[in-house]
């Protein structure tokens, strides 16, 4: 029987105490647990990109929704790897090219996509065209909004109150917004 006991204070050691009492200090169970914590944190963020609900189109997705995913799901283990052992997620993505791509945007931003989904870039295209869609929507519904105003000027928040109600939403079948805010 063994008992692995780890210093909160220093996450990289890990002793085993044995029954009779002795100490010793194992460095290849110090690499199991740290590997396992990693296969642990990178299974978490393999789940997320294939939800449907955070990755619909199968492509690639803002790192920062499956960076934040993750460290909402799973904030200690994400302490643990990304914190003490990598430093930045940039850099733990970086250590698993075997499973990710990052890879740059416009202005700056980055996508992450599972190398497994080798069709990303179709998902991707369909995502942009569908959030073209929504954003002429937004936009033909402000000016619709503005246009019934006395003097065309509205607060976001009387927008947003005033959005549900406005004659050019379309609702499902279930009485939800086909658009919603």
């Amino acid at each position: 029987f063994f008992r692995f006991f780890s210093c909160l204070s220093d996450m990289t050691s890990v002793d085993i105490v044995q029954n009779e009492g002795t100490v010793a200090n194992n460095s290849e169970n110090e690499g199991t647990v740290a590997n396992d914590s990693e296969n642990e944190l990178t299974a978490i963020a393999i789940q997320h990109l294939e939800d449907p609900t955070v990755n619909p189109y199968r492509g690639s997705v803002p790192v920062e929704r499956i960076q934040n995913a993750v460290r909402m799901k799973v904030p200690e283990l994400y302490r643990i790897v990304i914190g003490s052992r990598h430093g930045s997620w940039k850099k733990y993505v970086a250590n698993h090219t075997d499973v990710f791509e990052l890879f740059p945007m416009d202005q700056g931003k980055w996508r992450l996509r599972l190398l497994k989904h080798e069709d990303y870039k179709a998902g991707d295209e369909k995502e942009m065209v569908d959030r073209a869609k929504v954003e002429k929507h937004f936009i033909e519904t402000l000016c619709m909004h503005l246009k019934g105003l006395p003097e065309q000027s509205s607060t976001v928040d009387h927008f947003l109150a005033s959005y549900p109600e406005l004659p050019c939403n379309v609702r499902k079948a279930d009485g939800t917004l086909e658009t919603p805010v």
